[in-house]
């Protein structure tokens, strides 16, 4: 697979489902691991025959889900201190008050976008919406859908251009904010859009 580092095509081809399912769950903890990039890979894999694609996609979601939900927790029972603590650090900082933001700016709709769209804000979101007290189930029905979608489509982008992954690579990387999130969002519009008017019928 030109263009894939070929230490992490060798993780994909020795760890497998274990390695998605800790790369993943790292980078929605926060830590800068590239997760997009570990999905790519396993979309390829698939593709290949190198990997099983059902196991491979429920690590990685399962993944996902399970990082954001503890720093959702840790926002939740300890949320102002860490946020404070964070704000040390001015890339901390910075994520924080962009979270801050977002979520000001769509409310709950702020936890699919960051959990989708705008993915490096979403363990921010995650721990704003905890220390928010944001109800569970508000921040459960975002959440998981958009990092379903999130898992999908990198995993889809990897198994559909596995013979030109170092374009998808290149594609990813160049248009991360710009055609691939226009093309992703006019295939998922109307799914957002009915998430978005039934969540906005509900109290906060």
């Amino acid at each position: 697979m030109d263009g894939i580092d070929p230490a992490l095509v060798e993780q994909l081809e020795t760890g497998g489902v274990l390695f998605v399912f800790a790369a993943t769950f790292l980078s929605c903890l926060g830590l800068p691991i590239p997760a997009a990039l570990v999905l790519l890979g396993a979309g390829a894999m698939i593709a290949l025959g190198e990997q099983p694609p059902l196991p491979m996609f429920a690590a990685a979601y399962g993944a996902a889900a399970l990082g954001g939900v503890l720093v959702f927790l840790l926002g939740r029972s300890g949320g102002p201190a860490i946020i404070d603590y964070l704000r040390r650090w001015p890339a901390f900082a910075r994520l924080i008050d962009g979270a801050g933001d977002l979520i000001h700016r769509r409310g709950g709709m702020a936890v699919f976008l960051g959990a989708s769209f705008v993915a490096q804000v979403g363990p921010a979101v995650a721990l704003v919406t905890g220390a928010a007290k944001m109800a569970w189930r508000r921040f459960l029905g975002w959440y998981l859908v958009g990092r379903m979608i999130w898992v999908g489509v990198y995993m889809m982008l990897g198994f559909s251009l596995s013979d030109q992954i170092a374009y998808a690579v290149n594609l990813i990387g160049g248009f991360s904010r710009g055609l691939v999130y226009v093309l992703i969002a006019g295939a998922l519009g109307a799914l957002a859009l009915r998430i978005y008017s039934r969540q906005n019928r509900k109290p906060n």
